[in-house]
């Protein structure tokens, strides 16, 4: 899920892509489905925080997610994912 969903953001904002880390998260330790977090952004790099602050960017950001739950969802109902 991660994958497609860093494909997926990368795709909507034109970023290089995020890097996917396999680490254990004490908040998705405890959950019984797929999870992911998502950093779109540091509010302390002053040209992230202006794109943060932009309506657009936000949007894109929204819509990377949704097809990137999208494409995993279709992976999942195809057999290929997990």
């Amino acid at each position: 899920m991660a994958e497609a969903l860093a494909k997926a953001l990368s795709e909507a904002t034109g970023s290089a892509g995020g890097l996917v880390h396999d680490t254990p998260c004490s908040l998705l330790k405890s959950i019984a489905m797929p999870g992911a977090l998502i950093e779109v952004g540091f509010l302390t790099n002053a040209a992230e925080a202006e794109r943060l602050a932009s309506e657009a960017h936000q949007i894109r950001l929204a819509q990377g997610i949704v097809a990137g739950l999208k494409a995993y969802a279709a992976a999942v109902a195809a057999g290929i994912a997990p």
